[in-house]
């Protein structure tokens, strides 16, 4: 028997006893018990599965204390070595979650720390055959190291293969060929091609199947061949052995090249970050690294310098450059209040800017975390060829040595060299594992591509959705529209006038975080009203706040706030029915239960949202936009933007249930939002996409982030995630017929070995050939090279420009 004792958080049930009998039932272990912070598990030699353990525990509303560790890995080259890392940290104790990232080099894994610890995982994954290295990022150092081998080993190559093809076509050897061969081929096999076999080897005793193993075992079957014809009279496949290495070292080379892609628009954006600032220390200025700075200093930021860090304008106004974040291109006005992104460029003007966020919490570290860790799990394309890629290696030494075996078995004079040729051709054939590259290098370059175009993927399954989307639900404030209303209008119906009316208003609003309610609190501020005392507020989700403000009862809201409150709206209903027909939205305040005065903010619609909307519904998609705002005010902006529906009144818990109908009538729904009320609804939709800049809830929540609000991120994620989906398919197509057709040729002796290693890199140069067209077409459509057809009345379509 064995223990192994967890920590527990928060409070412990009053049935102990109860629940540890639970636990070790539904956990499949030989005894629980909990005592003192603490939950002993028992359980045999046989290990029990540690995430089930956990979700046990977890469903008992017991909180465990799990650590969780980022390890930087090298040596991942396609899906394969994704299953394979699972399952070599799978094995360890205390493992309870493991994910891969493909194109970040990451390895992220959580685990139980009374039971397990970083140090031994990574001896998990280097015994799998990986490296596990302690910097995050070597830079161009790993690429140059895999150029080198590839440059080294095809170099060698070359020769000794026009050696080997010279001497079959004309049946005669040059003096000394054998050596020769020798001495070409061995440098690229134990040289350039020694981290392969080493991480072949590691595979073998870790008792899993890469495509490193796949690999050494045609190179150095053939290599093994080529020594013996030193004894016998045989066919010397030195030069085959060196083809196949050097072209599986060039293959990675692309592949890592495809990888750093990637991560280098991920670095691009903390990259934009200025190194130093000007710090303001009462009438002094200093200069300092931008890595001290702390919340709350002002930097000074003159015209033409980088915003060195997220804030707020203290002083000053100015035309900000934010193209290099957004993908925006034109300049934004700013000025006292307004928020700006560290990394972007005051293009004019004197400003000072308060620092509201620092290290890990500034937007760009922020955007860069969510592309590190995008999550590959969801996406069936890739759940489909992670499933063939864990029997991949495995059947085709299977079917190798099946070939080798059925080839003696038939006999003749030549029958081993038959057998052998036609084992390592199909070896060759199989050692590309296309099926492994192609999703994963298709998702690498659309993550590069999402970047450069203002979108963070988080989650790669939201991509291959993009195929079957046909609606898309906007949000409106801070979604279609700025999310930054300015008061228009006030109306008083109280007898104390409109100067207690806003002192209920400052008093109020000022605690609310919704955009309304900040732009009710500012206007105030700027009339110089000072708050009153203000005791139990309470938000009210959708609808509005309320408070006691020096003991009445003060309510800020939406008609249907005011209806439930049962306050009778008669007097200032003309008023509210006019502002919405201008497109405003009308909060009416009550005190005490009577109407004390109404109030109208107006927002601005976003730019290029209504070409936006208009190319949406040229490439197909149906239109919708959901709001709590009133149906006039709602109806107003939409016909603005030309949305197709509109849902209006609508409460936060709602808008998840009217997405929720619209997938039971089997619409395939992108919903795009910025708010907290928006997290439930981009959770249920099919695609969440949220708007950067927006509250962190949501962002967590959405398989997309759109950098800073730019709706163009929405055509580009579009356009990739249809290009990308198709992309892949067409490329398992492809694979499955290549291996389909070449497999039986080789099986039965008809492929000599020197071609199958051209068969061999001509999968290699499709698969990253179709990866490079996918580049140039999305970046033409996301570019605005399109063409607008209208078809017959409202039918349009969006089409590439060939």
């Amino acid at each position: 028997m064995a223990q192994h004792v967890l920590k527990l958080k928060g409070e412990i049930p009053e049935n102990i006893t109860k629940t540890e009998q639970e636990i070790a039932i539904e956990a499949q272990v030989s005894k629980v018990r909990i005592d003192h912070g603490e939950i002993r598990v028992t359980y045999d030699h046989n290990q029990p599965h540690w995430d089930t353990v956990i979700k046990v525990i977890r469903g008992k509303n017991l909180q465990i204390e799990t650590a969780r560790e980022t390890f930087h890995v090298s040596g991942m080259a396609c899906a394969a070595c994704i299953n394979t890392i699972k399952k070599a940290v799978g094995r360890d104790e205390g493992q309870v979650a493991t994910a891969v990232n493909l194109a970040s080099d990451q390895v992220s894994v959580e685990f139980i720390p009374t039971v397990t610890n970083k140090k031994k995982i990574a001896r998990r994954i280097e015994t799998a055959g990986f490296g596990v290295r302690d910097e995050q990022d070597p830079g161009d150092r790993e690429l140059k190291t895999y150029w080198l081998r590839a440059i080294v080993a095809l170099t060698l190559m070359i020769p000794g293969f026009l050696i080997s093809m010279g001497s079959l076509l004309f049946d005669k050897m040059i003096p000394g060929q054998w050596w020769i061969l020798f001495f070409l081929s061995t440098p690229v096999m134990f040289g350039a091609g020694y981290y392969t076999l080493s991480r072949a080897l590691r595979a073998l005793f870790a008792r899993s199947a890469n495509m490193h193993l796949l690999v050494a075992l045609g190179s150095m079957s053939a290599y093994l061949y080529g020594l013996s014809s030193y004894f016998f009279e045989i066919f010397n496949l030195f030069s085959l052995a060196a083809m196949i290495m050097a072209f599986h070292l060039f293959g990675q080379y692309l592949n890592l090249r495809t990888k750093r892609s990637a991560s280098r628009e991920i670095k691009r954006l903390l990259q934009l970050q200025a190194k130093t600032a000007v710090l303001q220390v009462g009438k002094k200025e200093k200069e300092v690294k931008t890595d001290t700075l702390k919340l709350g200093d002002h930097v000074i930021v003159r015209a033409g310098e980088r915003i060195p860090m997220d804030g707020v304008i203290a002083e000053g106004h100015s035309v900000v450059n934010e193209s290099m974040v957004t993908g925006e291109s034109v300049p934004v006005g700013k000025n006292v209040g307004d928020e700006v992104i560290g990394g972007t460029i005051n293009e004019n003007g004197y400003i000072v800017v308060e620092v509201s966020r620092v290290g890990q919490d500034t937007f760009l570290s922020q955007m860069v975390r969510l592309g590190q860790e995008a999550r590959w799990s969801r996406d069936p394309l890739l759940l489909f060829a992670d499933k063939i890629i864990a029997k991949f290696v495995p059947v085709v030494i299977g079917l190798a040595l099946f070939t080798f075996v059925g080839w003696l078995l038939i006999g003749g004079a030549d029958a081993f060299n038959q057998a052998l040729f036609a084992s390592i051709a199909l070896m060759v054939v199989a050692s590309p594992c296309v099926i492994g590259l192609v999703t994963p290098t298709a998702f690498m370059t659309g993550a590069a591509l999402g970047l450069r175009n203002g979108v963070v993927i988080k989650d790669m399954g939201g991509m291959e959705v993009m195929q079957r989307v046909s609606t898309v639900v906007f949000d409106k404030t801070g979604t279609i529209t700025h999310g930054k209303p300015e008061v228009t209008d006030i109306t008083t119906y109280h007898r104390e006038g409109e100067h207690q009316l806003l002192q209920w208003m400052i008093s109020v609003e000022k605690r609310s975080e919704h955009p309304i309610g900040k732009a009710l609190a500012k206007y105030v501020e700027s009339k110089g009203v000072e708050p009153l005392s203000i005791s139990q507020f309470n938000v009210l989700p959708g609808m509005g706040v309320q408070a006691d403000v020096d003991g009445q009862q003060v309510v800020i809201g939406n008609l249907t706030l005011m209806k439930e409150q049962n306050i009778h709206l008669s007097k200032a209903v003309d008023q509210v029915d006019q502002y919405h027909l201008e497109g405003k939205t009308a909060m009416v305040i009550a005190v005490d239960g009577e109407i004390a005065g109404v109030v109208a903010v107006a927002d601005t619609i976003k730019d290029h949202a209504t070409d936006i909307v208009n190319r949406l519904k040229m490439m197909g998609l149906r239109t919708v936009m959901i709001t709590g705002d009133h149906p006039k005010a709602a109806k107003a902006i939409a016909q603005q933007v030309g949305i197709d529906d509109v849902y209006s009144s609508v409460l936060p818990a709602e808008k998840q249930v009217e997405v929720r109908k619209m997938q039971a009538r089997g619409d395939t729904v992108i919903m795009v939002g910025d708010g907290i009320n928006d997290a439930p609804a981009l959770n249920q939709a099919d695609v969440g996409v949220a708007i950067g800049g927006g509250t962190d809830v949501a962002v967590e929540a959405a398989d997309l982030t759109l950098i800073k609000g730019n709706l163009n991120g929405l055509i580009a994620a579009v356009h990739l995630g249809r290009n990308i989906t198709r992309l892949v398919r067409q490329n398992l197509f492809w694979a499955f017929i290549f291996y389909l057709v070449l497999f039986p040729v080789a099986i039965v002796g008809l492929f000599n070995p020197l071609m199958t290693a051209f068969a061999m890199l001509f999968s290699f140069i499709f698969v990253f050939g179709n990866t490079y067209r996918l580049k140039k077409i999305t970046e033409e459509l996301i570019s605005k090279k399109v063409v607008y057809e209208a078809l017959n009345t409202s039918n349009n379509v969006e089409r590439d420009v060939a």
